[in-house]
């Protein structure tokens, strides 16, 4: 015997309920008009589906989006709520970057309430950056093909990106570093729920910056393509392993957007390779001016300039710090590290919440939560000795 399905809005909203851990009991008597506490059991056991006004009321008491109860946007699609409801990534490792992902969907969320016109510019901007898309067939094609197209609708010049995430943030995708676990390089996370679709890039602090740039490009491509659903993880392991075709399309992008053929080859044919120090020298040279690892780089230069990459391979020291201070550039190499293993909020996120907060729009709760800290009252106090006056 084939038992009755319930209809999909009955199953959608005993999943939400569960996630909420909410007692169906309390929520019926705290949803319950003039007496009337029916309408969400008889919408529980499938019975009747709610009205919008209904639907609205628990939206407000569980905190969850209306699409998502109606579903419009599906359970999925909302990260809170898929985070909740056990849908996402399940490991331990990811689960502690989660529900600080989860806090900064909200509180951009929040701060494009205030400044919509923020979101609306820089949603254009986006809008017109995945025209760079190439969708060819051909994984490394597409890489390269839309990293050239990328930079040329944003008119940006073949030379070094010296500030990545400014460039991401300028399409509305605030950049996040922070402390992950030594399996992670980074996360991107996606909501679909709100007014638009909001989207964060987390990057592990405790990676070194060239790294941090890589993931930061890797991700970008991601939600070029829109490849990356509500929760997407660059793990070290998978890194290593062989990849999908959307993951060696978004590496090929990474690289060249951080080290386009034109420029690269320009630096390799004004460089002093004569020698084998002169050589180790130019490598070193390379990885500070385009901001890549040892490895990135020795694949960039043989792919794009045609040295062999065993010869190249054969020049790593046991430390790169070693080969920075033998081709005298060790100073510039420390200044470049210096606090790349800083924790740093978004700059975006954080002006919004600065100027929200002087005007009196937000508490100082939101931009401790902004610049990823509990100590609110020692966040307060740090704004009043800047000189951030709160209108409240």
């Amino acid at each position: 015997m084939i038992e009755d399905r319930q209809p999909d809005w009955a199953e959608r909203l005993g999943l939400v309920l569960r996630a909420s851990n909410r007692p169906v009991a309390e929520l019926a008597e705290t949803l319950s008009l003039h007496g009337d506490q029916s309408w969400l059991y008889e919408a529980l056991s499938g019975h009747a589906e709610p009205s919008i006004s209904q639907y609205a009321a628990l939206s407000l008491a569980i905190d969850v989006p209306l699409a998502v109860l109606t579903g419009s946007v599906s359970v999925e699609r909302s990260f809170a709520v898929a985070l909740r409801a056990g849908l996402l990534h399940d490991g331990e490792d990811v689960k502690q970057v989660t529900g600080y992902a989860a806090r900064a969907l909200d509180d951009l969320e929040l701060l494009l309430s205030w400044f919509p016109e923020q979101r609306n510019e820089r949603l254009q901007l986006l809008k017109l950056a995945k025209r760079a898309c190439s969708w060819t067939g051909f994984a490394l094609k597409a890489g390269r093909q839309t990293a050239e197209n990328f930079r040329d609708i944003l008119e940006i010049s073949d030379g070094p990106i010296l500030d990545m995430a400014f460039v991401v943030e300028s399409l509305g995708i605030p950049v996040i570093l922070t402390p992950m676990p030594e399996s992670l390089h980074g996360i991107t996370v996606r909501d679909d729920s709100g007014r638009s679709a909001e989207t964060v890039i987390m990057v592990n602090s405790n990676d070194w910056w060239g790294r941090q740039r890589f993931t930061l490009a890797h991700e970008l491509c991601h939600v070029l393509f829109e490849d990356s659903g509500t929760l997407t993880v660059n793990e070290k392991q998978a890194a290593a392993e062989a990849p999908n075709l959307n993951e060696l399309r978004a590496d090929v992008f990474a690289r060249h957007l951080l080290a386009p053929n034109g420029a690269v080859r320009k630096f390799w044919r004004s460089s002093d390779v004569s020698s084998r120090r002169s050589m180790s020298a130019t490598l070193g040279e390379f990885m500070l001016r385009f901001g890549m690892s040892w490895q990135a780089s020795v694949v960039t230069l043989s792919d794009c300039c045609g040295v062999s990459r065993e010869a190249l391979q054969d020049l790593k020291p046991g430390r790169i710090e070693d080969l920075m201070r033998d081709a005298g550039l060790e100073r510039r190499w420390l200044d470049a590290c210096l606090g790349q293993n800083e924790p740093a909020p978004s700059s975006w996120m954080l002006s919004m919440a600065l100027e929200a907060y002087a005007s009196g729009l937000v508490s100082s709760s939101v931009v401790a939560s902004v610049l990823g800290r509990d100590d609110v009252a020692a966040v307060e106090e740090e704004l009043r000795d800047e000189g951030w006056i709160s209108d409240h």
